[in-house]
């Protein structure tokens, strides 16, 4: 995730020069709390939010809308996966068969993006993953990481 410091003007030119570097697509979606709607990269008016991160790792914007960024792949129906997503995943067993299990996708602070697994109080990075299915997002829906 990307932050603003004191000197705005400068992060945001390094932040720019990052982007130009980078060969994967880079967009954020919005769920704005106050009207209770999800803006997707196609419909959102104007991208400059300011951001502040809070305790739990949720990215938030000045006025409370949660920010999340696309983690750069697609599920296995092709839909586009982000921060924060619940996904349905298949998991590779190295003895008996493979399991299916329902997680959340969050950034790691470590460089890369894992998968959440509430029920078992643990965590997976994306390459012990077959294949993921986005079910919906723990700001809207989150029953579906309930038990």
């Amino acid at each position: 995730m990307f932050f603003f410091g004191g000197d705005q003007k400068k992060d945001i030119i390094l932040f720019y020069l990052k982007l130009k570097k980078m060969n994967r697509e880079i967009k954020f979606r919005l769920y704005s709390d106050s009207l209770r709607v999800m803006y997707s990269p196609e419909n959102q008016i104007g991208n400059l939010w300011s951001i502040k991160e809070a305790p739990n790792g949720i990215v938030k914007t000045d006025n409370g809308d949660v920010l999340m960024q696309f983690i750069g792949i697609k599920d296995c129906d092709g839909k586009d996966i982000y921060e924060n997503d619940i996904v349905e995943c298949e998991i590779e067993q190295t003895i008996g068969d493979d399991i299916n299990i329902t997680g959340v996708v969050l950034w790691s602070g470590c460089g890369y993006y894992e998968v959440l697994f509430p029920d078992y109080g643990q965590s997976m990075e994306m390459s012990g993953i077959i294949s993921m299915r986005v079910i919906g997002n723990d700001i809207q829906n989150p029953e579906l990481l309930q038990s």
